[in-house]
């Protein structure tokens, strides 16, 4: 078995051009400071029985599907490896540059998404280029009150992952399910969030320089528990704080994981999640329910989104559903799925309690939207209602969760059955 790794910065340059992505609506914010530079952290595995894979994990919100075919198509043309064998996630943080095409979440400048795209190119094949023998093993642990269910769900994962490597390249992936949005709509800062600090002071402790890779979980309706009741989100202090109880939870975890060399095997497959085709958009009946919101309104921006997204919907030629790809990758006897979607705690547990040595994760190789599980849209949640509207689209049908659960207990068993 072997293994590569790398790290490069991918933070703009030059400020002026880029907007922060993740809060809406048309917000224009822009970056004013630097908590730290955002990279592209890479890692390639080669198993016994010479398959290899690659994972690249940026400090973004998200990527269209089409920026990263381009980098896996490149990528696989650069280094041999099939496409299907590179899994590109962004760990969603909500103060880097807006590299999403989602409405009123910020502009997008495609000069930069450019560049990352070649940079991220750049890092999958270094981390090809200098693999060498090494052990995997796995872990997880428990890191409790530092979430909660932003939708009043009694579901709630406070599990962290770890996949550790050693020999050749001493690394760790980790993978926790909670929103990075300890920074809020009001902040200027360009940040990582917690995954940032979190990676840091673990980096640190264990003497592994730059060689954490952060994935996100299932987390579509967790954020950090600090937000709570806040009209407005936490600050510099309560990233590290959160980093911290991150770090030191995965400390005696790691410490305790036995590593062993292992093969490598790869399934996915196409899904098709279609759209509600029956929804009625009421563009005056959706303005008066978020004027009845208690606090974090952005009213002026939210009428320009409505306006905006009322024009979209009037088209004739509305697609009728969106194609993704789930990816799914087993090392050892630990599977890792790609999910290209926000998806609900519920959804997580369900699947690791069928599955449970697997580590799913979210923003993967694009992302569709959200898939909440079909209860949400009789609670018309955000999920469910102005979450689905971002994307600038009706809709997704009530049933795409149990779709998307269905397919990705397709690509484990498919991948059980080619390890074989």
């Amino acid at each position: 078995m072997k293994a590569g790794f790398d790290r490069r910065v991918i933070t703009p340059n030059i400020f002026e051009n880029i907007e922060l992505g993740g809060y809406g609506y048309f917000l224009s914010r822009r970056p004013e400071k630097l908590d730290g530079d955002l990279y592209v952290t890479s890692l390639a595995v080669e198993g016994n029985n010479g398959d290899i894979i690659a994972i690249s994990s940026l400090d973004l919100v998200g990527l269209d599907d089409r920026v990263v075919r381009n980098i896996r198509g490149i990528a696989s043309e650069r280094t041999g490896i099939p496409s299907d064998n590179i899994m590109v996630v962004c760990t969603h943080t909500h103060s880097g540059p807006a590299t999403l095409d989602i409405l009123g979440c910020g502009a997008i400048n495609h000069d930069y998404v450019e560049e990352v795209a070649n940079v991220v190119i750049e890092s999958i094949y270094y981390a090809c280029s200098v693999m060498g023998d090494s052990t995997v093993g796995f872990n997880r642990t428990s890191v409790g009150g530092i979430s909660y269910n932003r939708e009043g769900r009694k579901e709630l994962d406070t599990d962290l992952h770890l996949v550790k490597f050693e020999g050749n390249t001493d690394a760790l992936l980790l993978n926790f399910s909670c929103h990075p949005t300890i920074l809020g709509r009001s902040s200027t800062l360009l940040s990582r969030d917690y995954p940032g600090y979190a990676g840091n002071v673990l980096e640190d402790f264990l003497a592994i320089n730059d060689s954490v890779l952060w994935t996100t979980g299932c987390c579509a309706d967790i954020d950090p528990l600090v937000n709570k009741d806040r009209k407005d989100r936490a600050g510099i202090g309560d990233l590290a704080s959160m980093g911290n109880r991150i770090a030191y939870g995965a400390f005696s975890a790691y410490r305790e994981t036995e590593t062993f060399p292992a093969d490598v095997y790869v399934a996915g497959r196409e899904v098709e999640f279609p759209f509600d085709e029956s929804f009625a958009f009421d563009c005056e009946g959706e303005i008066e329910a978020y004027m009845q919101l208690k606090f974090g309104k952005n009213t002026d921006g939210f009428v320009r989104f409505m306006q905006e997204l009322k024009k979209g919907l009037e088209s004739p030629h509305l697609p009728k559903s969106r194609a993704a790809k789930i990816s799914g990758f087993r090392i050892g006897n630990y599977a890792l799925v790609g999910i290209p979607a926000e998806v609900y705690s519920s959804t997580g547990l369900s699947i690791r309690g069928e599955y449970p040595d697997t580590v799913l994760i979210t923003c993967a190789n694009g992302i569709v939207g959200y898939i909440p599980p079909m209860e949400e849209f009789e609670r018309n949640t955000y999920a469910a209602r102005r979450g689905q509207f971002i994307y600038n689209r009706r809709p997704f049908r009530h049933d795409c969760e149990e779709i998307l659960r269905k397919n990705i207990e397709w690509v484990l068993d498919e991948l059980d059955d080619v390890s074989r």
